[in-house]
């Protein structure tokens, strides 16, 4: 008969009476592995004891410290040789600032992104290349004069790269603010912020700078054993403490940099957004205390050097990423001050859903999760390519929805109504009726692909759902029959170009003023308020009382006896005095005319007037004319003719009575 092995594993948390219970049950077969995972468990050392072990082994310090610094050479030659590498080092990085000198417009103020832009990345690679220079020249002269010292050349390579690492930090914080070279300055800060942010990132970087140092010297003396632990935890503790201070201090231009970035947006409405722009500095102080903590964790051993590592890269992302997403807020806000609503607006949103992107991608590999691995063994891994994939195809979907909706908006109106011309006030007109159409359907079409590009990269097979997709347009073109009937109507309108937004209409269902446009009806305001919803296919003919010309006539009357000529003259006058009429410049297209007398009414005679304006001007065209001849005719003694009843007092059926 064959022997049969049943292998039950245990959780690593679980309980002692749990073990006891499974050794009671199974006394033979799993006594030794349960005892392995109880003694494994009961070794691991608590950070009580890991921190009195490293309290105990602190005092060591100083001679471990002394016997690396003889290894070096001791005495002050160590120090002698770094001096003089950075020196030699910081002539040549000297000579690279005055061959890459800086330009004129860096100087300038209130110059526009697309003007900083170009003059900030000149600087940064200048920057770069001047301290790559520093790092090549300090290593070169240390390997000159160590003379085959190999420790010693080890040990100034530890300390530059810390040094390199601070004033990395630096060149970033400067490149951003820019306090002496607004003409370049990449963040929206203002002088007074960007002097303050250079300031207080000097000494966060000088004080910063030590502290990593030291660190790496004790490091490198102990050779990461118990002795320095202590040392690299007080020394990693004043790090944080300085950059916790430096977003203190900074705190208001951090703030004032979001609300400018978020500006009159509809995420500025968000009380989650507006809450964490007032408390942003609060936030970024309690990423470094949680850094702290981490890091501190693992200098003891509490946690792996894999947890460690992946908290300097996750503290990192959580820092810069709102920083980056805020300044690209800001400089397009700028782009679209210049008018540059285009392309730009597609270009900023691709950016920001990259950084986005990429900020999630550094912080899944940063705790061991490949997004880009091709397979994956279990576990969330299997999915992580679809989410990264999924989530770039809803970038480019916002980014060329953006660039879609910044052409397709009425961007030049100001622009077109400053220029005093029928036919572009025309065209102007007509943009605005078919734009939010074409809005609508590019809306549409680019939501679609984008959901059917995420669904696939997400692994979902979208042949069936194309397929019901086409079943479903189907039913609905033969059950919205009306649907369709108002579309194909609605089109016809607006190809014809009937009626445009703003225009007053009268349909057989309704009139007013058009307000909106969708795919199957117009929204019309009465002038009295009510808001009409007629289908394109109910609205019939249509009367446009806002197309191109309005010509109002009217009458009036005056006596048979008035001279009519002088009448004439004196309506002449009028038209002329209101052309003239700064209230009315450009209003009117044909002045007030008289067209003499129409006809004879009894005793009087009737007066023709007419006068042709632009749509929409003629209601206070009128008001005007009907005043201004008012006071015309009572100059010239010219009464308007009223009908008149006379009542006879005489019986007619007495006769006369003769005189005595």
């Amino acid at each position: 008969m064959a022997d049969s092995t049943v292998t039950i594993q245990l959780p690593a948390d679980a309980s002692a009476d749990l073990i006891s219970r499974i050794k009671a049950t199974f006394p033979d077969a799993l006594i030794a592995e349960s005892a392995t995972a109880h003694d494994a468990i009961a070794q691991t050392p608590s950070v009580e004891s890991l921190i009195t072990q490293a309290v105990a082994a602190a005092p060591d310090l100083p001679a471990k410290f002394s016997e690396w610094w003889a290894g070096l050479g001791g005495g002050t030659w160590p120090l002698v040789l770094l001096a003089f590498a950075l020196i030699g080092a910081y002539a040549v990085e000297f000579v690279a600032r005055v061959v890459f000198a800086r330009t004129a417009g860096d100087l300038l103020q209130g110059e526009p992104f697309t003007a900083r832009a170009p003059r900030g990345l000149r600087w940064s690679i200048t920057e770069a290349l001047a301290l790559f220079l520093f790092f090549v020249a300090t290593l070169a002269i240390a390997n000159i004069l160590a003379a085959g010292n190999e420790p010693l050349v080890a040990a100034i390579r530890l300390v530059l790269s810390a040094a390199v690492f601070a004033r990395v930090q630096y060149m970033l914080i400067i490149g951003l603010s820019a306090p002496n070279a607004p003409g370049r300055r990449l963040m929206g800060f203002t002088d007074a912020e960007a002097a303050m942010v250079a300031r207080m990132g000097l000494y966060l970087v000088v004080a910063g700078g030590l502290f990593i140092c030291a660190r790496a010297v004790i490091f490198q003396s102990t050779a990461g054993g118990d002795a320095g632990v202590i040392g690299r935890i007080a020394f990693l503790a004043g790090n944080s403490f300085m950059t916790a201070w430096f977003f203190w201090r900074t705190g208001t231009a951090l703030h004032d940099l979001t609300q400018r970035s978020l500006g009159n947006s509809a995420m500025a409405q968000s009380k989650w957004l507006r809450l964490l722009s007032t408390n942003l500095s609060s936030f970024y102080i309690g990423v470094v205390l949680l850094d702290f903590l981490i890091k501190a964790a693992g200098l003891v051993g509490a946690l792996g050097s894999d947890a460690t590592n992946a908290s300097g890269s996750t503290i990192t992302t959580l820092v810069l990423t709102p920083l980056a997403i805020a300044g690209l807020r800001v400089w397009q806000g700028e782009a679209d001050a210049e008018g540059r609503k285009g392309l730009s607006a597609g270009v900023f949103a691709l950016a920001e859903g990259m950084v986005m992107v990429a900020g999630g991608v550094i912080l899944m590999r940063a705790w061991g999760l490949d997004p880009f691995a091709p397979t994956a063994a279990s576990g969330i891994g299997r999915i992580l390519p679809g989410l990264v994939e999924a989530a770039v195809s809803v970038v480019v979907g916002v980014a060329l929805w953006r660039v879609s909706a910044a052409f397709l908006t009425q961007t030049k109106k100001a622009e077109l109504d400053a220029i005093m011309d029928e036919e572009v006030d025309r065209s102007r007109t007509r943009l605005e009726t078919v734009l939010p159409i074409l809005r609508n359907f590019v809306f549409v079409a680019i939501g679609v692909i984008t959901v059917m590009a995420a669904l696939s990269a997400l692994g979902v097979n979208i042949a069936p759902l194309l397929a019901s997709a086409g079943v479903l347009g189907l039913a609905i073109g033969f059950g919205a029959q009306k649907l369709v009937g108002d579309i194909i109507a609605g089109l016809f309108y607006v190809y014809e170009d009937a009626f445009r937004i703003g225009e007053y209409i009268e349909t057989g269902k309704g009139k007013g003023t058009v307000e909106r446009i969708s795919l199957r009806s117009a929204i019309l305001r009465h002038h009295r308020g009510p808001l009409f919803t007629i289908p394109f296919s109910e609205m019939g003919t249509i009367q446009n009382h806002s197309r191109d010309w309005v010509k109002i006539k009217f009458t009036f009357a005056v006596p048979a006896t008035v001279d009519l000529e002088m009448v004439r003259k004196a309506v002449k006058k009028v038209g002329e005095a209101l052309e003239l009429d700064p209230e009315l410049n450009g209003k009117f297209i044909e002045p007030l005319k008289s067209q003499g007398a129409l006809g004879i009414k009894g005793r009087s005679y009737e007066i023709g007037c007419k006068f042709t304006t632009r749509p929409g001007e003629q209601f206070l065209v009128r008001r005007k004319v009907y005043a201004a001849l008012q006071k015309a005719l009572k100059e010239k003694n010219i009464d308007l003719f009223a009908p008149q009843l006379t009542i006879a007092t005489d019986d007619p059926l007495q006769p006369l009575a003769t005189a005595p």
